[in-house]
């Protein structure tokens, strides 16, 4: 850990999934730019996306998701959450940070209950539409809870008067900085389709299938850049191949601020942060939320787009293939439409959500000297 010696030390306790680390890294982005030391609890699955060349400095405690059916799992899961609450006890009373953050999982409660005994003031971020289980917890002893997303359902009524809408902090390479233009009569269509760990068969087989059965003279007009698991990659591919679309197929798109800022059209679930930055940059998508999402957030988060008309929405049912081969062949028969819902982004985006995160930091917890931000 780094020795230099800065007056203002940020706890962030967030973990899991990309859903909670990316918002964190914004907002990480930002306390450096204003002279604030932001330091990382996270589990392992979250270590995986902080690069090395962030120069941020990392903590990793023991802590396991409980998803396990398994009773001996569950009770060594117990144990490891014990041990990290202690782990964070010392690691607080070492650092003495002036704030502690929480982005949501079960990887954020060790350090924010931890926080709460120790008497250091805590923050919590909800990045969906419903607020999580782990945040709907730790909101009884959070000072404010921060939200992406106005009229976010189970708020408990205690937090409520200390709760404010400031978007959910994406990273600053995502902001659309150019005009949405549609492509001309004669140029490529460029589709990005973001399936993950959760896209399952509807991403690996019915949408490359919808494809597929497209009319000839629309498919050799198309470019899709197609993210799936890796375990599905020769089988997306073949599928691409039969019907000679120009393709990309990977596990893991390391460039995807510059893949999504080029797209003309976004085929993704309905994560927090996958939203968020399809938003700002500005780009009209369909949405297929994952059906099995906890508290049916996907779904939710969904449709507060669909309602602003920035994106399609289907659900996932038997009749997805028949309800997204209609849809595409509706906007590829007019792509003016396609602009209509890009402009329709700017009713939700919030460009500005990790200033504004940290804006309000700065006016309610007085030790913090920040400077002004670039």
């Amino acid at each position: 850990m780094s020795s230099k010696a800065i007056e203002n030390r940020v706890i962030i306790a967030t973990g899991g999934t990309g859903g909670h680390i990316f918002p964190a890294l914004a907002v990480a982005d930002e306390l450096i730019s204003r002279g604030v030391k932001p330091i990382f609890l996270l589990d392992e699955r979250g270590e995986k996306y902080i690069k090395k060349d962030l120069n941020i400095d990392i903590i990793i405690l023991p802590i396991k998701n409980f998803n396990s059916l398994n009773i001996f799992m569950n009770i060594k899961n117990f144990y490891l959450l014990f041990l990290s609450i202690i782990k964070s006890i010392y690691i607080l009373l070492k650092i003495r940070p002036s704030l502690v953050l929480g982005f949501g999982g079960i990887a954020s409660l060790p350090s924010l209950v931890a926080a709460y005994y120790l008497r250091m003031p805590t923050v919590i971020h909800e990045q969906n539409a419903v607020l999580g289980r782990a945040n709907k917890f730790l909101s009884n002893y959070a000072k404010l809870l921060l939200l992406s997303f106005d009229q976010t359902l189970n708020i408990p009524d205690k937090i409520c008067n200390r709760s404010y809408v400031v978007g959910n902090p994406v990273r600053s390479s995502f902001i659309g900085n150019k005009k949405y233009i549609i492509p001309t009569k004669n140029e490529k269509i460029n589709i990005l389709i973001l399936g993950g760990s959760q896209g399952a068969k509807i991403f690996s087989e019915v949408i490359p299938n919808v494809f597929r059965n497209l009319p000839s003279d629309l498919k050799s007009r198309l470019e899709i850049i197609h993210q799936c698991r890796d375990s599905d990659i020769q089988k997306v591919n073949k599928y691409y191949d039969e019907s000679s679309i120009n393709h990309q197929t990977k596990g893991f798109i390391n460039n995807i601020s510059e893949v999504l800022t080029k797209s003309h059209l976004v085929i993704s679930r309905a994560g927090a942060s996958s939203l968020s930055e399809i938003l700002v940059a500005r780009i009209p998508s369909i949405l297929i939320p994952f059906k099995y999402s906890k508290d049916n957030h996907q779904s939710l988060n969904a449709k507060k787009l669909n309602i602003a008309g920035a994106s399609w929405l289907i659900e996932e049912d038997k009749f997805i293939d028949e309800k997204l081969s209609n849809l595409l062949n509706q906007i590829f028969s007019s792509l003016d439409i396609l602009s209509k819902f890009s402009k329709n982004t700017v009713k939700l985006a919030k460009p500005d959500a990790a200033k504004d995160f940290v804006n309000i930091l700065d006016s309610n917890f007085f030790n913090f000297k920040f400077r002004e931000g670039g």
